[in-house]
């Protein structure tokens, strides 16, 4: 649900990114799901996947 929901917000999220979200826990699926509309591009999502994977 949230690819279907970044791809609305920003297109199609690239490989990388699909499964960097494949792979997160799911209490970090959870604050990325309250973040969702506040990303306007690729790259801030990129950034704040990179500062949510540890």
């Amino acid at each position: 649900m949230i690819l279907k929901l970044l791809k609305n917000r920003l297109g199609s999220p690239s490989l990388d990114i699909q499964q960097q979200i494949a792979n997160l826990p799911i209490a970090k699926l959870d604050k990325l799901s309250d973040r969702l509309l506040d990303f306007n591009s690729e790259n801030e999502l990129r950034e704040w996947i990179k500062s949510n994977l540890s």
